[in-house]
C-alpha cells in the first residue's frame, strides 16, 4: 500500500499528466463565450481538491482507527 505522504508527493507529478488530457475536452464542451482560462484554473482547483479531499479522507481513516 502506498503511504498517504507518497501520495501527497506525487500529486505535482499527476497534475500535469491529467491536465492537458482533461481540459480541452472540458473546455470545448463549455459555451464559447466564457473565459477559459478562468474555466480552466476552476477546474484545475477542482481536480486538486477532489484528490485532496480523498487523500484527507484516507489519512483521517488510518488515524482514527486506532
Amino acid at each position: 500500500m502506498i503511504s498517504f505522504y507518497v501520495l501527497i508527493d506525487l500529486i505535482p507529478d499527476l497534475i500535469p499528466d491529467l491536465i492537458p488530457d482533461l481540459i480541452p475536452d472540458l473546455i470545448r464542451d463549455l459555451r464559447p463565450d466564457l473565459n477559459r482560462d478562468l474555466i480552466r484554473d476552476l477546474i484545475i482547483d477542482l481536480i486538486i481538491d477532489l484528490i485532496l479531499d480523498l487523500f484527507m479522507d484516507r489519512f483521517h481513516f488510518m488515524f482514527s482507527s486506532t
